[in-house]
C-alpha cells in the first residue's frame, strides 16, 4: 500500500518531539471540510514531464516515498513536494529573480537532494502555462539562467527538456512554440549564441 510519508514534509513539530511526548493529548473537535463552491477555482501547478517519468505505480513504497522514480531519484511524493515548494517560492519572488534562484538553490541544499530535474520542469511548466504565464516571461527566463549557473546538472536537464519539446513541436500550441523560441534565444544569447548541445539530437 502507498503511504504519504516523506522526509521532505515540513514538520516543525519534529523539533519539539520530546516535549510533546511528555504532554497529555488533548481531544480535538472533528474538522468539517466545507463543500466545494461551484465556480470556485484552486491555484495549482500544471506540470510538464519533460526530463523523465517518475517511478511506475507498481513500484510500491519506493515510488511514493524515498528513492525510486525520476527527479534525481525522488519518489512521487518527494517529487510532488519539491515541485510545490518550488512553485510557491517562484510565485512569491517575482521582484527579484536572483533571490528566487538563491532560495531554490538553498532549498535543494537544505533538503540534501538532487532537485535539478523537478526544478527545471517546474520552471518550464510555469513559463509554458496557457493561456499566459502568471508572471513576466523574462522572470522565468532569468531564473532558468540562474539555475543553470548555480546547479551543475541543470544544463543537462534543460537539454533533455528542450529536446523533448522539440520532438513534440508539430503538436505544440502555436503560442507555446513562440514562447519556447523566445526563451531559447534569450538563454543561448548568454552563452555566445551557441545552440550546442541543444541541437545535437535535432533532425535536420
Amino acid at each position: 500500500s502507498y503511504h504519504w510519508r516523506s522526509s521532505l514534509l515540513l514538520a516543525p513539530s519534529r523539533s519539539f518531539a520530546s516535549e510533546l511526548a511528555a504532554l497529555e493529548p488533548l481531544p480535538l473537535p472533528t474538522v468539517s471540510v466545507p463543500a466545494h463552491t461551484r465556480g470556485c477555482t484552486y491555484p495549482c501547478l500544471r506540470r510538464l514531464r519533460l526530463c523523465s517519468e517518475p517511478a511506475a505505480d507498481g513500484d510500491g513504497d519506493a515510488a511514493m516515498g524515498d528513492g525510486g522514480g525520476g527527479g534525481g531519484g525522488l519518489g512521487l511524493v518527494d517529487r510532488t513536494l519539491m515541485e510545490e515548494y518550488a512553485w510557491l517560492l517562484v510565485s512569491q519572488f517575482e521582484e527579484s529573480h536572483k533571490d528566487a534562484a538563491k532560495l531554490l538553490h538553498g532549498l535543494a541544499e537544505n533538503l540534501a537532494i538532487d532537485a535539478c530535474e523537478p526544478l527545471v520542469e517546474t520552471l518550464l511548466s510555469m513559463l509554458l502555462l496557457l493561456p499566459a504565464p502568471r508572471h513576466r516571461q523574462t522572470y522565468y527566463a532569468c531564473l532558468l539562467l540562474d539555475i543553470s549557473r548555480l546547479l551543475t546538472p541543470a544544463p543537462r536537464m534543460l537539454v533533455r527538456a528542450v529536446n523533448t519539446l522539440y520532438a513534440s513541436l508539430d503538436r505544440l500550441d502555436a503560442e507555446l512554440a513562440i514562447r519556447l523560441a523566445d526563451w531559447l534565444s534569450f538563454h543561448i544569447s548568454h552563452f555566445g549564441f551557441n545552440l550546442e548541445p541543444f541541437e545535437a539530437s535535432w533532425a535536420p
